[in-house]
């Protein structure tokens, strides 16, 4: 499963993240915009909490999730994956213990959830 930017195939990968953003600078800005809205108080109904070496994967049919959300992430890293066609969506909050073992994880429960709907991409964020 190739990553892409843009609809577009990564290629090679950056070296470092001044390398990427350097690439791509609509994250740099996409970043900023995001870091200076307000934070939003969610109510604990239809809120999943993921903490830290947590992860969890929902679908839209699911009646309880409304919201994933996480937070103290000042030095890990925040993933969420969307399969497009199914709209299953996966939170995880690494700490960059296992990651890789945990990224594979995350993307095989999406994957399983989707419940076998090929046609659709996922989406990668990471925060």
């Amino acid at each position: 499963m190739p990553l892409l930017v843009d609809d577009q195939p990564l290629g090679s990968s950056p070296k470092s993240v001044a390398e990427f953003l350097q690439r791509y600078p609509k994250f740099r800005e996409s970043g900023v915009v995001l870091t200076s809205k307000p934070t939003k108080a969610v109510p604990p109904h239809g809120l999943l909490y993921i903490g830290q070496r947590e992860m969890a994967v929902v679908g839209p049919d699911d009646g309880q999730i409304q919201v994933m959300g996480t937070d103290d992430a000042t030095t890990c890293h925040i993933v969420i994956l969307r399969h497009t066609a199914s709209m299953v969506t996966g939170m995880a909050h690494y700490d960059g213990s296992g990651l890789a073992q945990a990224t594979q994880k995350l993307i095989e429960t999406v994957m399983t959830v989707t419940g076998g709907k090929q046609w659709g991409r996922s989406q990668y964020q990471n925060r």
